[in-house]
């Protein structure tokens, strides 16, 4: 319920932002110049949010497909937005051209015999990929300005940053290592490069009926690292649903992410590890999202019209 109330929360911020430029004035034709644009903007915020903080401070046992359809909602936008803005000054069939190239690629890379086997979300994901950066091509190569975009240094920044961290997340999950096993105290598992040893279980009821399990864990990753940390999951004995929270040790490129699924007899838990590369994408195609907002900003407040100031004539 958790993670459906925040996936629609991210699509009424995306909504109200293209809304109100609706409604203001980029308004061309009832359709917003840069709607695809500012909905990718607020997509890209949420996906970084979910991906990187929000493991950490709910209880969610499934965030890959939140992640999932957030970087599906970024990737439309940025692949669509051609076809969006322009309004009456460009005509509707030549909007429609300027999504063909990308399209298509993005169609043949969907339908790809060796994604056949995957689940439709990933073969969705690759192919919105491949037609955002194929428009996003077009929009660097200048045919953008022509399809009434503004070609500027924010909406180039922007766009790069949405597309570095879409291929983040993907790259991480693509080369993901992992494992799901149940552990006895004293028992190990790999994920990876990590070794993870389980060393005991602390049980506390919580208010509601509701039980809260603490999985201690030790962390070995060669002879250098070594860590301890612990995993959490929080069961209701009476109608057996249990929700867990993601314990993330994070590298500079890496991630290593533990989840308590469920609890066996005689303190034995089901662990899973995941252990994720390629994150520094996702840190950097954040910070130049933030970078491209800000100068976005800016660019906004320097195009605003000067004010006529009439004063009495001095006699």
């Amino acid at each position: 319920m958790t993670l459906l109330a925040w996936l629609c929360l991210c699509i009424a911020l995306g909504a109200a932002i293209v809304g109100l430029a609706v409604i203001g004035r980029e308004r061309r034709s009832g359709v917003a110049a840069q709607a695809g644009f500012r909905l990718s903007l607020a997509a890209g915020a949420g996906l970084i949010f979910a991906g990187t903080v929000m493991p950490q401070l709910i209880f969610a046992a499934n965030m890959d497909q939140i992640l999932g359809w957030l970087s599906l909602l970024l990737v439309l936008g940025l692949g669509l937005e051609p076809a969006l803005g322009g309004g009456r000054s460009v005509p509707l069939r030549r909007r429609l051209w300027a999504i063909g190239p990308g399209l298509a690629i993005g169609l043949v890379i969907g339908l790809f015999p060796e994604a056949a086997d995957r689940p439709l979300l990933f073969r969705l994901l690759i192919a919105g990929t491949a037609m955002a950066l194929v428009n996003t091509l077009i929009f660097w190569m200048g045919l953008g300005e022509a399809l009434g975009a503004a070609r500027n240094r924010s909406g180039i920044l922007i766009r790069s940053a949405a597309l570095i961290t879409v291929i983040g997340f993907g790259s991480a999950l693509l080369t993901t290592a992992g494992a799901e096993e149940v552990l006895e105290p004293g028992d190990a598992m790999t994920a990876g490069e990590y070794r993870i040893v389980y060393r005991g279980l602390r049980i506390e009821p919580q208010p509601g009926g509701t039980r809260k399990y603490t999985a201690w864990l030790e962390v070995k990753r060669g002879a250098r690292e070594h860590f301890l940390a612990n995993a959490e999951m929080v069961q209701d004995p009476a109608t057996g649903r249990t929700r867990s929270r993601t314990r993330i040790h994070a590298d500079r490129a890496e991630e290593l992410r533990l989840l308590v699924a469920g609890y066996e007899e005689n303190g034995r838990i089901r662990l899973k590890a995941r252990f994720l590369r390629h994150m520094y994408l996702v840190w950097l195609g954040g910070l130049l999202l933030l970078a491209g907002a800000i100068l976005e900003m800016l660019q906004q407040l320097d195009k605003r019209p000067a004010r006529l100031v009439l004063k009495p004539l001095k006699r």
